[in-house]
Formats: structure tokens, sequence, C-alpha cells
């Protein structure tokens, strides 16, 4: 699971540098990563991080000498860090939500962050190693994306349409506005459609 897990980080690289690049399908392609890697830690979380095959998952003799509070804290340092995973697929893509996305992963995954520094402190281990780096990058990550202005991301993405620029710069004035809502779809209709102008 660990190789599974250093191939989606590695597609995640690529995936967000093809959309810096305005490569078509780099979007779905960071969604569909991301998606994956996040039901990786939700899912086998208990496992990955405590090193246990996906072919051993099933034998009790695989969790031997791990106790049940390492297995505990994998499982929801999983739940966190999938979490964590969720809010940067909705950053990235400008989704509605994201800012509640990220700070609902961050509180645990600082909290998971907080506890696996102090027990790596005081035993050295190499679970909590591994442990505190994920945390920490993907603390990092979530407060960096949080501090982010998605006005930020879209001067970014359509650098070349201005025309969607100045509407959402619009729309974010007054959200209420249906008129500004209409415009900014078009607007944004037409950089998609013509992605030579991005």
């Amino acid at each position: 699971m660990k190789l599974t897990e250093k191939i989606l980080v590695g597609l995640t690289i690529i995936a967000i540098l093809l959309k810096c690049f305005f490569v078509p399908g780099a979007g779905p392609l960071f969604v569909l990563v991301q998606t994956s890697l996040s039901i990786l830690y939700f899912a086998f979380g208990f496992a990955l991080f405590n090193g246990i095959r996906l072919r051993h998952i099933f034998k009790s003799s695989a969790y031997s000498g791990i106790s049940v509070m390492k297995i505990v804290g994998a499982a929801l340092m999983g739940i966190a860090l999938s979490m964590a995973s969720v809010g940067f697929v909705f950053k990235i893509q400008m989704w509605p939500g994201a800012q509640v996305m990220l700070l609902s992963s961050i509180f645990p995954t600082f909290i998971i962050l907080i506890i696996v520094f102090i027990k790596y402190i005081v035993s050295k281990s190499k679970f909590y190693l591994h442990a505190l780096i994920r945390c920490t990058i993907f603390s990092i990550l979530a407060i960096v994306l949080l501090l982010i202005n998605e006005l930020t991301l879209v001067k970014m993405e359509f650098q070349n349409h201005p025309d969607y620029i100045k509407a959402f710069e619009e729309y974010q004035k007054d959200p209420s506005s249906e008129e500004l809502y209409r415009k900014l779809e078009e607007e944004r209709a037409r950089a998609i459609m013509n992605p030579a102008s991005r």
C-alpha cells in the first residue's frame, strides 16, 4: 500500500503541474488521483500507517506487536488526511465549500500532529516519525491553500481571460446578484471553450 500511496502522490504532483500549464484534462486527473488517495487513507489508513500489507489485512498475525492505540490512532489519522485530500480538491478546483472543507480538516490534523509530535519525542519510533512527516505536510498544505484567496487562483488559471476575471471580481462583491452570476457563467463558458486564450 505504501507503493500505491507514493504513486498517487506522484500523480498528484504531475496533475498539479499539468494544471499549471493549462493542459486539458488536468483538473479531472487531479480530482481522480486525490479522491483515490482520500479513499486509501480513509479505508486503509489503519493498515497503511502501521506497515500492514493489503494481502495481510485480514490475518490476525499481521497485527501482533501493534497496540490497539496505534491502530486507532492510524485510523483517525487516515480519516483526517482523507478530509484534507478532499479539501485540496475543493480548493484547487474552486468548488463551493472549499474553505469549510479545509478548516474541518485542519483541526483534526493539527491535533493529531501535536499528539504524534509528543509521542515521537518520547519514543523516537519510526511509526511516529512517518506520521509526523505526513501530518506536517498535510497541515502546511491545508493552511497555505486556506490562506490563498480564490481570486488569486482565478487570476492564475484564467490569466489570459480578463473578462472572466473581471466578472469573477464583480460577482464576489455581490454574490446574491443573479445577473452577475449569469455573466460569470457566460464568461467561464467562453474561457473554457477557448482554451487557447488561457
